[in-house]
């Protein structure tokens, strides 16, 4: 579904050397004016935070004005149909995760926009973990354990998402199909407040990125029981993956740049080659990874291939569980 660990770094240093390269003779007169990237969610957030690294970045790279543009609301509905509309010249392009392409067409009757008639893949940017975690003083340690309690208490054990229709929300139900269980969702507005809840006791479970548990499982308070990539993380190699229990079983969530559909292909390969630029710079390497999201990097045409089988996949869990978030 995305690239496994081990061949990300030769992808990232492959891409640099290319748009070292290549660079120059692409695109002469972009950009012509300020870049702006719009992050569909309020400051401060994962998306922020990386976005206004690649605003920096870019703006050294090209010594031409970057700036962030925050519009949240509507899920991220309202600042990516803000940029489906926006002029298809590369200057205005989206911050996007993995859920508002993927999964907001699916549980939106009217997003404001469409994934693939309104947008022009870039380059993916970071991967973002899915993982289990549970309160600590629950006394479970491995998701084999889990698996068995929430066997043994049929209905009775609630899990805790961001919001109805998120990916969290979409691998939890994932996960009660893989193992026979039977868990209920509890829903919040947003990952603070479902994290808050499974602190104080209140939710069992929970199914979050990586990045947002990693601190309190560092103090101990949570207990982080399986990951939802292919292999275990750099960061948490004790951490065991839910295909060593559930085999096959794999989910995980992204960041990725877009541009307006129609953006000329000389214009999306620069951006695309100044971002693989970027993502393999060692502070930039090193925020990532500090906030448990790995660079990755990409050409527009394997950021097409990821939005693709995400979308399909995802729509299926959808439709299997009748999810909404209208």
């Amino acid at each position: 579904m995305t690239l496994t660990r081990m061949a990300r770094p030769l992808l990232l240093a492959a891409l640099a050397a290319s748009a070292l390269a290549t660079v120059p003779v692409l695109a002469q007169d972009f950009p012509s004016k300020t870049i702006e990237i719009v992050v569909p969610y309020p400051p401060g957030g994962s998306t922020d935070v990386v976005a206004r690294k690649l605003q920096q970045k870019l703006s050294e790279l090209w010594g031409k004005p970057v700036m962030v543009d925050n519009k949240p609301g509507g899920n991220g509905n309202i600042g990516t149909a803000y940029v489906a509309k926006s002029p298809a010249d590369g200057h205005r392009l989206l911050m996007s995760t993995s859920a508002l392409l993927t999964v907001n067409p699916h549980v939106h009757s009217n997003p404001g926009f469409d994934a693939f008639k309104d947008f022009a893949p870039v380059s993916l940017v970071s991967n973002g973990a899915l993982v289990v975690g549970v309160n600590a003083s629950l006394g479970i340690n491995t998701l084999g354990e889990l698996v068995q309690h929430v066997k043994r208490n049929p209905k009775k054990v609630f899990y805790a998402t961001p919001s109805s229709g998120t990916p969290q929300h979409l691998m939890g139900e994932l996960m009660n199909q893989a193992g026979g269980l039977d868990m209920t969702p509890v829903h919040y507005k947003g990952i603070s407040p479902a994290i808050n809840d499974v602190l104080g006791g209140n939710v069992p479970v929970i199914f979050s990125t990586f990045a947002a548990l990693k601190a309190h499982m560092d103090s101990g308070r949570i207990k982080v029981l399986a990951v939802a990539e292919p292999k275990r993380l750099d960061g948490a190699p004790s951490v065991p993956t839910i295909a060593e229990t559930f085999p096959g079983f794999e989910m995980t969530t992204w960041f990725g740049i877009f541009a307006p559909a129609g953006t000329p292909p000389a214009t999306v390969n620069r951006l695309s080659q100044a971002l693989a630029t970027i993502v393999a710079q060692p502070d930039v390497t090193q925020l990532l990874n500090t906030l448990a999201l790995p660079p990755m990097g990409g050409s527009p045409e394997q950021m097409a291939r990821v939005l693709r089988t995400d979308f399909d996949k995802l729509g299926r869990v959808v439709r299997d569980n009748k999810i909404t978030a209208d």
